[in-house]
């Protein structure tokens, strides 16, 4: 499946080629669902994703996910530079491993391409106000995935959901107890291990207002 939803044809009867969606990708991110926009907009108009949310919702599997942390950096000057840095951290749920997925909320869809026929299947996964440990990562916006547990995962697809229903199991937080992460390299994309820890000497621990100082020398005395 592609990430990244594509509103239904009904709604969006201008998108017939992969030339046109690709127009609208540059102006518009389907990457993410607001939990607080499935069935409602900001405008107070129906959201693109309210069918979705309603009939066709879906679990993305998932080992850890990738955030980066913006932290007030201090340059070569000693002085505190305008731009922050942007570490990036991996996020895990601690009992799973990579042989153990766990389960992203999300919603699906199925596109056609007016102009050739080709058939895209695409998702998007749904994502909740941060508990305490990603809002320290993901501190610009603080937002995480919505992160289900077997039962309400089980829920999320097969149960028969008012919108309500829908609402409260979308705004769930992981427990912060039950998570970890840690800071990778900035190149993790292509690493062979992109999950691998990689230390910034100078970096301030998660929930600590300290800037960053990558120059700082370490004494031996």
């Amino acid at each position: 499946m592609e990430w990244g939803f594509i509103p239904e044809e009904t709604k969006w009867p201008f998108l017939k080629s992969r030339q046109e969606l690709a127009d609208w990708r540059l102006m518009f991110t389907s990457l993410n669902a607001t939990c607080e926009g499935l069935f409602i907009n900001e405008k107070g108009k129906s959201s693109i994703y309210a069918g979705a949310a309603q009939y066709r919702r879906c679990l993305v599997p998932s080992t850890g996910y990738w955030e980066w942390r913006h932290v007030k950096q201090i340059g070569k000057s000693g002085k505190i530079l305008k731009e922050p840095a942007k570490i990036p951290y991996h996020l895990v749920v601690t009992d799973h491993q990579v042989d153990n997925p766990f389960y992203m909320a999300g919603i699906c869809g199925t596109w056609i391409s007016e102009e050739s026929g080709e058939k895209v299947e695409n998702f998007t996964i749904v994502t909740t106000v941060a508990n305490e440990i990603s809002a320290q990562v993901h501190n610009v916006k603080k937002r995480m995935p919505t992160i289900l547990k077997g039962d309400l995962a089980y829920e999320w697809v097969f149960g028969n959901l008012s919108k309500d229903d829908i609402m409260d199991i979308a705004k769930i937080k992981y427990p912060t107890e039950e998570m970890d992460a840690w800071t990778v390299a900035k190149g993790f994309r292509s690493a062979l291990n992109p999950r691998g820890k990689f230390d910034y000497a100078g970096l301030p621990p998660l929930g600590s207002d300290e800037p960053f100082n990558p120059y700082q020398t370490l004494s031996l005395f």
